[in-house]
């Protein structure tokens, strides 16, 4: 993760705007999922010495997709805020520069790979992944509440934003007891 966010502090600091396979292949670790994966895996009792040699090749695919996924639904929600506060340009912003088009018409094509990313995770999944099921339904989850978080604009960093409300009220609310009905 943080040769990866090396990598985009580069990118900033040169003013380089990457390709779209270029940025997919930072961003997808600089979002965290490759850390919240593998911190996962390992906590569902896997060993990770013991598969070394073929655990990459194994996970790519399911720790790759819902990384995708999760930087998909932010960059849709978030880049033009972001690059406002000064970030580097997003997956929007990239193919906006590779293939010379709108704004609108890059959301769109980064909308199309959200969905096929969707797909190929779902076939994945349907292929017996060796993975153990608990893993796979956690990457699955991770697609989910990442959809769900930016599905209605910055759910993270939008402190007024409805899907923090509903986290907070999810986590940290307590939950109101109305003694006259016993609940």
């Amino acid at each position: 993760m943080c040769k990866a966010y090396l990598v985009e502090a580069k990118w900033y600091n040169n003013g380089y705007t990457p390709t779209l396979e270029q940025f997919l292949q930072t961003s997808w670790i600089s979002v965290g999922s490759l850390g919240l994966q593998t911190y996962v895996y390992c906590l569902l009792g896997q060993n990770l010495a013991l598969e070394a040699n073929d655990f990459s090749e194994k996970m790519s695919n399911i720790l790759q997709l819902p990384g995708r996924i999760f930087r998909f639904a932010d960059d849709l929600a978030t880049s033009t805020e972001e690059l406002k506060r000064g970030d580097v340009p997003k997956s929007i912003q990239c193919y906006m520069h590779e293939a010379s088009v709108t704004e609108e018409v890059a959301r769109d094509h980064i909308m199309v790979l959200f969905r096929e990313t969707w797909k190929k995770l779902n076939e994945y999944l349907v292929e017996c992944s060796p993975l153990p099921r608990e893993f796979i339904n956690y990457a699955m989850n991770f697609g989910r509440a990442s959809y769900f978080t930016y599905k209605q604009g910055d759910g993270f960093g939008d402190p007024d934003s409805e899907q923090k409300k509903r986290y907070m009220s999810l986590f940290a609310e307590p939950l109101q007891v109305d003694e006259a009905k016993g609940i």
